[in-house]
């Protein structure tokens, strides 16, 4: 709301359901004031508001409706786990029209402590925009999330911290394979395969193929959507731990959230004696399998491929600083044949 003074008369400019209401005539900065907060409180008197519908049940209506169908399921998954973090603090029960600034902030401040800004930053965005829609079509009054303050006190993790060692990725790989649930599956597949974690949750039975190849059902890019190839070993133990599990009718074996899987990694990191402050999430896995291929020797073009990037200078980027050590190799070489020769 904003009173401002416009030839010698007083006058209001508001927004109300993103629409501008202007008045302008008023004799004094008081009497516009009045006016502008009369039109704004008739407007929230006139809101249908419910007050038994939680948040919970809003959300999950707005992100199937307006999100889900326009964004990958890596993103969909991301829309889910905001919602968890809001339902374990305000539980499921929390209703909409209830949530205060106070509420918000205290959510944002608490997440915040025992995360990078970056991470605080995101939980706001996912949740703040299902805030504006429920403000925007009149559900709430007022928005919570408006002015909100994102801090976030864990320092960024370093470029060094997104990957395992090669013994420790190969500790880990062998631990996984003596587990027997599904979330451990799920992280062995992602270590032979360097897939994105919403890849192998959309996989179906029949993507693991008997000529030893993988098909991973891209989630994120047009070009994503490829097949890659794997050991025969690996394609046996995979069936073999499939078989020890019920058969799902809807033919996707993976009935697994991020969060599952990502503790599931946490804990099988914890048991191998990784270090806490070493510890990696699922994707540091797509980017330890990628330091290892590059350090065997693959082609960039060829990992481009495999990782499923759109082009060979997005899978660069990302590996900038793995293709500059390898650079530094290479150099290394060069000067030892000339020197021999």
């Amino acid at each position: 709301m904003r009173v401002y003074k416009r030839d010698d008369k007083w006058a209001y400019d508001v927004h109300i359901d993103n629409k501008r209401k202007r008045k302008s005539g008023f004799k004094t900065k008081k009497e516009a004031t009045a006016a502008a907060r009369k039109l704004v409180n008739d407007h929230e008197q006139g809101l249908q508001l419910d007050h038994s519908r939680t948040f919970k049940e809003f959300f999950l209506e707005w992100v199937d409706i307006h999100k889900k169908p326009h964004i990958g399921q890596g993103s969909y998954q991301w829309y889910l786990n905001a919602l968890n973090i809001f339902v374990e603090e305000f539980g499921e029960d929390k209703q909409l029209t209830s949530v205060s600034k106070n509420d918000y902030q205290r959510l944002l401040n608490k997440y915040g402590e025992n995360r990078t800004q970056e991470s605080t930053r995101k939980l706001n965005n996912f949740l703040k925009a299902a805030f504006n829609h429920a403000h925007d079509e009149g559900i709430i009054a007022r928005n919570p999330t408006k002015g909100a303050v994102v801090k976030g006190k864990k320092p960024t993790a370093s470029e060094e911290s997104k990957y395992l060692s090669r013994t420790n990725f190969e500790k880990l790989k062998a631990y996984v394979k003596t587990r027997d649930d599904m979330s451990y599956l799920v992280i062995y597949i992602l270590m032979i395969t360097g897939a994105r974690f919403s890849e192998v949750a959309n996989m179906k039975y029949e993507d693991i193929r008997m000529d030893n190849k993988i098909h991973l059902p891209g989630t994120k890019t047009d070009t994503a959507d490829r097949v890659v190839p794997a050991s025969k070993k690996d394609i046996v133990f995979i069936k073999q731990r499939l078989d020890r599990h019920p058969i799902k009718i809807s033919g996707t074996p993976f009935s697994i959230s991020h969060t599952a899987a990502q503790k599931a990694l946490r804990t099988a990191q914890k048991h191998i004696g990784i270090p806490e402050d070493k510890w990696i999430t699922l994707h540091g896995l797509r980017h330890t399998f990628c330091s290892i291929m590059l350090d065997e020797g693959v082609m960039l073009s060829t990992m481009s491929k495999r990782l499923g990037h759109a082009n060979v200078e997005i899978t660069q980027k990302v590996y900038a600083h793995l293709l500059e050590e390898r650079e530094l190799e290479d150099d290394k070489k060069i000067v030892k044949y000339l020197e021999v020769n």
